[in-house]
């Protein structure tokens, strides 16, 4: 997952408006994140590979290291802290959730980006 938001991070910096990457099971759920969170525009996948949509207007979001790993508490505060303005994204036994319904199902995960 590290190297799907990489990609999309450098990509974004670029004029590119699309690009193509290897699918792996695991990057589904997080793919329609970031659609949902409006970091990109789109993807499908055919075969072996995803081709990602960047949007035109770039929002920022900031990826984490590997050993982000936050506690629900912790979430509650960081999110009262920024009043509702960032949002999270977690990796969680449950799958890869926002903060906001990480917070509602009552799980704990590793932080992949915040938006």
């Amino acid at each position: 997952m590290s190297y799907l938001l990489s990609m999309i991070s450098s990509l974004r910096a670029s004029k590119s408006k699309f690009f193509i990457v290897r699918y792996k099971k695991n990057y589904d759920s997080l793919l329609k994140q970031l659609v949902y969170c409006g970091v990109i525009l789109n993807f499908s996948v055919v075969g072996n590979y995803a081709t990602i949509r960047l949007r035109e207007s770039k929002p920022k979001f900031h990826t984490f290291g590997r050993g982000a790993v936050i506690s629900l508490s912790s979430l509650r505060r960081h999110q009262a802290r920024e009043g509702g303005v960032a949002s999270y994204v977690l990796n969680t036994d449950k799958g890869i959730l926002s903060s906001t319904k990480a917070i509602n199902q009552q799980v704990s995960g590793k932080l992949v980006f915040k938006y």
